[in-house]
């Protein structure tokens, strides 16, 4: 090989090796600015996935006030529920008590209407038999205004039990509407997202 062989060799190896420094110079620079572009992406990923907005802080402070209103709610009422329920229950005692006591009253009334005593056949002063009606007729009066006192009551606690049903529903429709606006705003990020890609 002459001189000018190997000059010519030489220049064209150092000419490739420019070359491949050049192309390899770019392709550092596009991979910078790839990795780059990456870092933004990733750094505004992260604000839209991990940092809620305001609105979103607002409406998850909304939900969390209304489940504890909802929960003071429903305890609220539970104890109204459970003291008129009690309330019932005694007039329904006295009641059955007044109907008892009515009951072994007539009995009496009827064994000794003949005049005479239906165990020992003695005879029964007929007095006793008035006062016996006059006291059937006050229990009977007393069942009656009872009976008529339950019925209201026992009408009332079923009203109040479909207004507070009506209440609890409006909780819970407030509660799913917010939820509703977190998951709106959640497939928005993902859109802002998708669109970054």
């Amino acid at each position: 090989m002459n001189s000018t062989q190997a000059t010519f060799v030489l220049y064209n190896e150092f000419n490739s090796i420019e070359k491949i420094e050049i192309a390899t110079n770019e392709v550092e620079e596009k991979l910078y600015e790839y990795i780059s572009k990456i870092e933004n992406n990733i750094s505004k990923y992260k604000k839209l996935i991990d940092v809620p907005s305001d609105e979103e802080i607002g409406i998850r402070q909304d939900i969390s006030s209304l489940q504890q209103k909802l929960s003071e709610f429903k305890s609220n009422t539970m104890s109204e529920i459970e003291s008129r329920k009690k309330y019932l229950t005694s007039l329904n005692s006295k009641m059955t008590l007044s109907m008892t006591e009515g009951k072994v009253l007539k009995s009496n009334i009827d064994k000794i209407s003949g005049g005479r005593c239906p165990v020992c056949g003695s005879e029964v002063d007929i007095s006793i038999i008035d006062s016996y009606k006059e006291k059937l007729d006050e229990l009977r009066s007393e069942y009656k205004l009872l009976k008529s006192e339950y019925d209201e009551k026992t009408k009332e606690l079923n009203n109040y039990i479909r207004e507070m049903g009506e209440e609890k529903t409006k909780y819970n429709d407030d509660i799913s509407s917010l939820k509703k606006k977190l998951q709106e705003i959640s497939i928005h990020k993902s859109m802002e997202i998708s669109s970054m890609e």
